[in-house]
């Protein structure tokens, strides 16, 4: 069992053994350091993540939120 607490910090056993590891730094931030370094360079190839996928995972996210807020289940749309 895993356990990612909201600092990042992931602890636990997997396979057997202990877990303790901790970000760096907050995904958030590498993924936005990521972003501006391709755009400085003109690199569309070195962006991580296309803007479907963003949006996709921001649709998960707000349904997550949703979900919490009302203790249901939130239908997740699809991009489009």
């Amino acid at each position: 069992h895993l356990d990612l607490d909201p600092a990042f910090k992931l602890s636990g056993r997997a396979g057997g053994r202990e877990v303790s590891l901790e970000s760096a730094s907050h995904p958030s931030e590498r993924s936005v350091t990521s972003f501006l370094e391709a755009t400085r360079a003109g690199d569309p190839s070195a962006v991580v993540c296309t803007p479907r996928d963003a949006a996709g995972t921001l649709a998960v996210a707000v349904a997550a939120e949703r979900a919490l807020e009302s203790g249901r289940a939130v239908e997740v749309a699809a991009p489009g």
